[in-house]
Formats: structure tokens, C-alpha cells, sequence
């Protein structure tokens, strides 16, 4: 089940029918010609369209040969583009930032998941916070320089509630479990599914996600290593292709087997994999190169706008060492070409 962009349905470990799983989705590629390695690195998030082509070998069909990289954070992203040993990656919006301030080599080119539905905020059932206004004057816990980080002081700005309002614990997600069990915390603002977790294993109560506050920077991206593009731009246009024929799989058949798949990766059940789809679908192809869709990659859109102020806030916070233009980070030329040889676009 969908839920609008502007007031999503949430769930949490309710019953849900099975989901239909995909059948043989009939595609046209480059199988006839050599395909072309590719080097992606690959996280234990909701990377529906990357699971499914993974999945169902879309990346072949498309006329790649791909070899998938495991990464577990971000930082590792970085750390494999910059020595090369990747040449597309999935990190967050924020290593994105990190990366280039360290002078990582990268360009956005595609919207891997987006989290501003499957990200926010909840507290401890004996604290007394209700609503986000509540978070004044209480210890609240989160990761530093995370999507949370900024996501948790963008959405409290707009309630007038200042970082000096409240008091920060830094934890990570699975400290956070802990401090939440031990009293040593208010309120967490942290991404799926570790909310689940703290619902299920602290009874902590939902106060909302960061879509409901207007914040949509909580996203992952496609980042393609410059000198691979420029080398290859065949296998860019082809990679997003990929992704292209996994979200039609997904539209046709139902996202039962990105479900799974993303289940497997993250090592959760999959009626939570379930609630993290329902919070945060697969996104939407189509319109990524449309600057008013909120997750279009194209410069000077909504998201690129967003991603840019949220840049300027890591460096104010001093989570990088230097201020970063992303003018020339997002690129929407190739997701074009590709949406246009496909008839998805005039």
C-alpha cells in the first residue's frame, strides 16, 4: 500500500496480505552486445530498484557485468571511491557532502531511497513527550553528522526550538537501543529500522518522521566516480537503465521480491521489510530528471536546493572541514537520455 507524500500511513507490525511476487517482466537490453564491468558498491539499506536488479540480474539484462561491492556505512563509500574501488556507490546525502569536502570525485545521478518517511523521531513511553515540542529540555540521542543529526535540528527549527534547547547525547543506532532501555535518554531521532527497534524491544512511542516537519534531505543517492563517467558514459546510461526495468518490475508485479531482498541484506523479517516499503516506496524513476519532483536529481531542483542547505549546515556544525558547492554535484543528463530512449519522456 502507497502512502501520499504529504500524510503517510504507518504501520507497525501490523498484518498485511503477502505480497504478489514478480514474474517474468519481459525487457529489452543490450544483451546482444559486450557487456561492460562495473563496480557498485552495495549497503544494507532500502535500495529497492538496486536489490531488485541485483535480484533478477537487471543489471545484465541492461548490458552490464557487475560486480557488487558490500559496504556497511557511508564512510566506507568515501573511502572506496576515493581509492577507486568502486565506481557506483549508494551513499546518504551527507557522506555525499563528506566525500566532497575530502575531495572525492563523485556526481548524483540517481535517488537510491528515500527516508524522510522512514526517518524520525521517538521517545521513551515514561518520558512524556507527546509531540515534538515536548523535545525541549530533554536528552535526546542521535548520530553525529547523520542524516538524523541535521534532520532532528531541521525539524525542531521549524517548532522554534533551537539546538541549545535540548540536550544531545551523540550515539549511534545501536547505542541508542541501549541508552533508550536504560532511562539515559528522552527521545532518539534515528532512520528504519532501527525505529521498529526501539518500538518493539523499548516500547518507545512514535513522534513522527521528518516528512511530517517538511525535512526531505534524509535520502540515499546513486553516486557514479567522475573518471568512470567520463570513460564509460555507456555504462552509466546502462546502469540507470537497469534500475529503469527494476522499477517496472516492481510497478508490474508488486515489490515483493525488492522486499525480500532488502530483508535478507538489512537481517530483518520481512513484515518489517514490509512497514519500511510502506514508509518509504520505491522512488520514482520517471521524474528524476523533473526539478519539482522532490527527489528529481536535477540541478537546481527541490531535492538539489535542500541538499545545498543542509551542506552549509555541516560545515556551520563542523562536520566537514570545508564549505562544499554542490553547483556541479547533481546530474540529471544521463537519467534523461535514458527515460528518453525508453519513450518515458519527449
Amino acid at each position: 500500500m502507497r502512502h501520499s507524500n504529504n500524510y503517510p500511513r504507518r504501520r507497525f507490525l501490523a498484518s498485511m496480505g503477502a505480497l504478489p511476487l514478480m514474474t517474468t517482466f519481459p525487457i529489452t537490453g543490450h544483451t546482444q552486445e559486450k557487456p561492460i564491468p562495473i563496480r557498485v558498491g552495495i549497503q544494507a539499506q532500502t535500495s529497492w530498484l538496486l536489490y531488485a536488479a541485483q535480484k533478477l540480474k537487471l543489471l545484465e539484462e541492461a548490458g552490464l557485468d557487475p560486480t557488487f561491492v558490500k559496504l556497511t556505512t557511508g564512510a566506507q563509500a568515501i573511502a572506496a571511491m576515493a581509492s577507486g574501488n568502486i565506481d557506483m556507490a549508494s551513499p546518504g546525502i551527507t557522506p555525499v557532502v563528506a566525500g566532497l569536502a575530502q575531495g572525492v570525485e563523485w556526481t548524483v545521478i540517481g535517488m537510491d531511497t528515500t527516508l524522510d518517511f522512514a526517518e524520525g523521531f521517538v521517545a521513551h513511553p515514561d518520558s512524556g513527550i507527546e509531540n515534538l515540542e515536548d523535545f525541549k529540555g530533554k536528552t535526546i540521542g542521535v548520530a553525529r553528522g547523520s542524516t538524523s543529526y541535521y534532520g532532528l535540528l531541521a525539524a525542531l527549527e521549524t517548532r522554534g526550538i533551537s539546538k541549545d534547547d535540548i540536550n544531545l547525547l551523540l550515539l549511534g543506532p545501536a547505542e541508542q537501543v541501549g541508552a533508550m532501555a536504560n532511562g539515559d535518554v528522552d527521545g532518539i531521532a534515528v532512520w528504519e529500522p532501527w525505529i521498529q527497534r526501539q518500538i518493539q524491544d523499548n516500547g518507545a512511542v512514535l513522534v513522527g518522521m521528518e516528512g511530517d516537519y517538511g525535512v526531505h534531505t534524509g535520502c540515499a543517492t546513486y553516486a557514479v566516480n567522475n573518471p568512470f563517467a567520463t570513460e564509460n558514459p555507456e555504462a552509466v546510461d546502462r546502469f540507470l537503465t537497469g534500475l529503469l526495468f527494476a522499477y517496472d518490475s516492481i510497478k508490474e508485479d508488486g515489490p515483493g521480491v525488492a522486499i525480500d531482498a532488502v530483508a535478507d541484506a538489512m537481517g530483518v523479517s520481512r513484515e518489517i521489510a514490509e512497514i519500511m516499503y510502506d514508509e518509504a516506496p520505491v522512488p520514482e524513476i520517471v521524474k528524476w530528471a523533473d526539478p519539482n519532483y522532490q527527489y528529481s536529481v536535477a540541478p537546481g531542483g527541490l531535492f538539489h536546493v535542500a541538499a545545498q542547505e543542509m551542506a552549509d549546515f555541516l560545515y556551520k556544525e563542523n562536520i566537514v572541514n570545508s564549505e562544499v558547492d554542490l553547483s556541479t554535484a547533481f546530474d540529471s543528463k544521463p537519467i534523461a537520455r535514458v527515460l528518453k530512449a525508453n519513450g518515458r519522456i519527449e
